[in-house]
Parts: C-alpha cells; sequence; structure tokens
C-alpha cells in the first residue's frame, strides 16, 4: 500500500502529514536523514525517504529511468526523445484519485526514451522515460 508523507521543515524540527492528513499536535517527528522518525504515544513509526521518480543509475549521472511514484493514468506526456531538459522541467503528468501530479526532471539531462503514451494507466514505480 502506497502511503504519502510530506515532511514539512520549521524552527520546531519536522513534522509530518500522513496522506494529507494533518499531523497530531501530540505527535514528535525526528529527522535522521534518510528517514523520519514519528514517536506519539509510545510508539514509533519509521517513514522511509525514497526518490521513486530516478533509478540509482541515474543518480549517479549515467542515465537513468524517471519512474512513477505513483498508480494512476499519464494525462499528458510533455517531452520527446532527444529533448534536453533541465533540472525541475515538467515532463509528464499523471492523474490519481482525481489529482494531477507532475513529473519533473531530476536533473538536467536528454530525453533518452519515452517509454509511455497518453490515456495509459501505470504502477508505481513503472518506468515512464529514460534520460540521458
Amino acid at each position: 500500500m502506497l502511503v504519502v508523507a510530506e515532511v514539512a521543515y520549521g524552527s520546531d524540527g519536522a513534522t509530518v502529514a500522513i496522506d494529507g492528513v494533518a499531523p497530531a499536535t501530540d505527535a514528535a517527528a525526528v529527522d535522521a536523514g534518510d528517514a523520519v522518525y514519528v514517536l506519539r504515544h509510545g510508539r514509533q513509526t519509521k517513514v522511509s525517504l525514497r526518490d521513486l521518480t530516478l533509478d540509482e543509475a541515474g543518480d549517479q549521472g549515467q542515465g537513468g529511468l524517471v519512474r512513477a511514484p505513483m498508480h494512476g493514468k499519464v494525462l499528458s506526456v510533455l517531452v520527446e526523445q532527444g529533448v534536453r531538459v533541465r533540472r525541475g522541467q515538467r515532463l509528464a503528468i499523471i492523474e490519481a484519485m482525481k489529482m494531477e501530479n507532475e513529473i519533473l526532471a531530476p536533473r538536467d539531462c536528454v530525453v533518452g526514451e519515452v517509454h509511455v503514451e497518453v490515456n495509459q494507466s501505470v504502477k508505481t514505480g513503472e518506468p515512464l522515460l529514460r534520460m540521458e
């Protein structure tokens, strides 16, 4: 089951909203770098932080796959093979639960291959594009 955790960093530390539900006022969140620990009523929950948009090869500057961060339907593909993109540029839009989610370029690169088309259903982690 995919759970969306939004971490906000403020002067009092990190707070976590789960699936859009605001954090409990009696909970504490501790940022541990690669994870956030949420403490409440003597229970601890570890929230792992993982970027599903780019595989490990992409993180090393050797090209990589941009993957779907959630199940959904591809509403639009905004780039074509061979196009140079800049970090943060919109690549595609996926609709999930009536919300549009922008898929952004993880870094400056060239689109090597487009794996999806408009109206296609995708699963979490499914390759959308290959970056070079």
